[in-house]
């Protein structure tokens, strides 16, 4: 932490670094047609229920923005097998999976953590709202409980 900065600043900071990365995370197709973040996460979640209900596999490849070769495999491999795709990366615009699988989804920061997060975090979007997530905080059953002994 930088000399001066409260714990409460650095927090905010970090927390409102990550949503503007999160609102900011571009996402294209295959074809290269952009899509707005709203899009693709409905995209990615309609696309895993058609790939589920035929029986097929999705699969998720991320890279911290390397040319990897082990993901370019994974790839080919699992196009041939009929798997629908998903790449997520950060770091460079210029990485090799943009050109890669169905859709694509990057996070512009040159942070790991930053990219790893923003990654989770669209993945668990696609569950939650699949699952019936409407919105709002809830608190798990007992938590007020449980916080009012800390």
């Amino acid at each position: 932490m930088s000399p001066g900065t409260t714990t409460e600043t650095a927090v905010r900071r970090y927390f409102d670094t990550l949503v503007e990365l999160l609102h900011g995370t571009a996402v294209t197709i295959h074809d290269g047609t952009p899509l707005s973040l709203d899009q693709g996460i409905d995209w990615m979640r309609r696309a895993a229920v058609e790939t589920h209900a035929r029986g097929n596999k999705i699969m998720f490849v991320g890279n911290g923005g390397s040319a990897g070769i082990s993901s370019h495999l994974a790839i080919d491999y699992s196009e041939n097998g009929g798997c629908r795709i998903v790449t997520l990366s950060g770091f460079g615009a210029d990485n090799a999976l943009r050109r890669a699988g169905d859709i694509y989804f990057y996070a512009e920061s040159s942070e790991y953590g930053f990219v790893e997060v923003a990654h989770l975090s669209l993945c668990h979007a696609v569950l939650d709202i699949e699952i019936g997530w409407h919105g709002g905080y809830q608190a798990a059953a007992g938590g007020e409980a449980e916080l009012a002994k800390i």
